[in-house]
């Protein structure tokens, strides 16, 4: 058990990001518009970098069974900042584009990246049910910041509807947890004679998090609202909201396999259905893509399923059971998808006009920089060396094929299926790295990249390649 926290230590990257929030709110309004896309990423940057350093100042500790931190969720912490540093360069990049009036955007960000931060850290229904929230609502009003395109308000309506449904259900879930054990804490011991309610509200949460995670058959959002939302958007939603509910279902996982292990027995069977359908989904769906923020949806639902199969632990002795495949193919997972979506959100044009394919013919050419950057990213994303997605797939396969028990026929032919529809995924990704680099019908003119975003992809790619040669120093 983890010794009890320091209050302002163990607080501090939440309080310098909250800081970040505030100096850029209260910055907004005495900034002429144009000034506004200079001026105001860079202060939300510096609230991030500040954060991710004083992460090497908070120790590991427990803070009254609410929230949580010790290795992994300081790496997932980290992720999340990354992320959203890719996310307002992004952004930047987009509106500035765009001259658009406001600069609420890069406050809704930070705000949304706040939540997503208190989700890595949650150890009990409420804080992370405060987390959730508090990532989600910034995001609705981002999908829809489009006010006047049809295609940004049907997303809005569909992912706030669909995410209003979960919530519910994820509270109702939490509220059974609380019948059966007495605490929010995860960690708890059910009452006698209430084993079933503890086994019906961990499934309506777990539920509830793998809609917010993308999960099939909880997916029919994604697509229409990663097409309707600004490209940086969708990096954002793709990455950094799916770190916070992998961390937190992750959380649950590990805590029903140290105090519930009947509950992890019969959810074993609904994790390879889920996981087997998500890859399945994601693999055909994107074959049939034709333009860069669908297929990237589908991509997303894909590496969701490979990320159902990262929870199974990578030993099964009880006590001993390490999620390091899952903090290892979540870093890689996000970075690359963070690396496609903000370098795509300097190829698209205006009102992502250019998101299309075709549109998009010659764009790698005319910007090696942005070229360059995004086949590592799609390679990491379709596994292939030495981008880290490669070995963040190889350890899943590797943790199926070899486990503990009765089960090893099964999971090897699991491992075999999830091979197969790797390759069938990586035709997409191969198809879009290939129409960046063709010639054009007409001549590209580059576009000019803001500095803040030819760091921030350049850095990331940089961190996918040497996550694969050092595998130990990203959580594997």
């Amino acid at each position: 058990m983890l010794p009890a926290a320091e209050l302002f230590p163990f607080f501090l990257p939440m309080l310098l990001l909250s800081v970040g929030i505030v100096l850029t709110l209260v910055s907004e309004p005495f900034l002429e518009p144009m000034r506004k896309h200079r001026i105001l990423p860079v202060i939300g940057t510096g609230s991030l970098l500040a954060a991710m350093a004083s992460f090497a100042l908070v120790p590991a500790g427990d803070w009254h069974g609410i929230l949580q931190i010790d290795g992994p969720r300081a790496l997932m912490g980290l992720t999340v900042l990354v992320a959203a540093i890719l996310g307002l360069a992004g952004l930047q990049q987009k509106l500035g584009e765009e001259e658009f009036a406001g600069g609420e955007p890069y406050i809704l960000m930070l705000l949304a990246t706040a939540g997503a931060l208190l989700m890595t850290q949650a150890t009990s229904s409420l804080s992370l049910f405060i987390g959730m929230e508090l990532a989600s609502l910034p995001i609705y009003a981002l999908v829809g910041l489009r006010r006047k395109e049809e295609m940004g308000l049907e997303a809005l309506f569909k992912y706030f509807v669909m995410g209003a449904v979960f919530s519910a259900v994820f509270l109702y879930g939490a509220s059974l947890l609380y019948g059966a054990t007495g605490t929010l804490r995860f960690a708890a011991e059910t009452v006698p004679g209430r084993e079933i309610y503890y086994f019906a509200g961990a499934i309506l949460v777990s539920v509830g998090l793998l809609f917010k995670a993308g999960v099939a058959p909880f997916h029919f959002w994604t697509a229409d609202a990663y097409a309707g939302a600004p490209t940086p958007v969708t990096g954002f939603m793709a990455s950094v909201v799916k770190v916070g509910s992998l961390v937190a279902l992750g959380t649950l996982w590990m805590s029903w396999f140290g105090s519930h292990i009947m509950v992890v027995g019969n959810l074993f069977r609904l994790v390879i259905l889920l996981g087997l359908l998500s890859v399945a989904v994601g693999a055909f769906s994107g074959l049939g893509q034709t333009r860069a923020r669908r297929l990237m949806a589908f991509s997303s639902i894909s590496h969701a399923g490979f990320l159902l199969f990262a929870l199974f632990p990578t030993t099964s002795k009880l006590g001993m059971a390490s999620l390091s495949n899952l903090w290892y193919y979540l870093v890689t997972y996000v970075l690359a998808t963070s690396v496609v979506l903000s370098g795509l959100s300097a190829l698209t044009g205006k009102n992502d006009e250019n998101d299309g394919l075709k549109a998009l013919a010659g764009a790698g050419k005319a910007n090696p920089l942005l070229g360059g950057t995004l086949c590592v990213a799609l390679a990491s994303l379709a596994g292939f060396p030495p981008a880290a997605g490669f070995l963040a797939k190889f350890n899943v396969l590797a943790t199926l094929v070899a486990p503990d028990g009765e089960l090893v026929l099964a999971t090897t032919i699991i491992a075999g299926l999830l091979l197969l529809l790797a390759m069938v995924g990586a035709v997409y990704y191969i198809r879009l790295a290939v129409v960046l680099w063709n010639e054009p019908e007409t001549v590209r003119a580059p576009v000019t990249v803001r500095p803040l975003l030819a760091f921030a992809v350049s850095a990331a790619s940089i961190l996918l390649i040497l996550a694969l040669f050092f595998p130990g120093r990203f959580g594997a």
